[in-house]
């Protein structure tokens, strides 16, 4: 099963049956939620994330907004306080090293 996230709506994706999205809805406790089959054994479950569910889906939404800062680069603020000037933002760490690439990942609270 797979995670995606769009804007504040999560969708899983690969759950098998019927009866897994039912277990799904419970443990998310859900009120609103949308499902859609992929094939006869296998289905897709689309709902609007509450406040609890930003904090268990948190990684990727983290992901999510990297992916987009980084397709959408020309939107990024240049400056100290954003100032277009192009000179680099004062603070962090100079040199440190910028995500490229990105790699499915799993994030366990401790």
């Amino acid at each position: 099963m797979n995670v995606t996230i769009k804007g504040n709506i999560a969708t899983l994706t690969g759950i098998g049956g019927m009866s897994g999205v039912f277990v799904k809805v419970q443990e998310l406790g859900l009120n609103t939620f949308s499902v859609a089959s992929v094939s006869k054994a296998v289905y897709d479950l689309s709902f609007p994330m509450t406040r609890d569910h930003h904090m268990l889906f948190a990684g990727q939404i983290h992901r999510y907004n990297a992916e987009q800062r980084k397709k959408n680069q020309h939107l990024e603020q240049k400056g100290p306080n954003g100032g277009p000037d192009g000179t680099p933002p004062q603070g962090g760490t100079p040199g440190a090293a910028r995500t490229v690439e990105f790699e499915n990942t799993l994030a366990i609270a401790a």
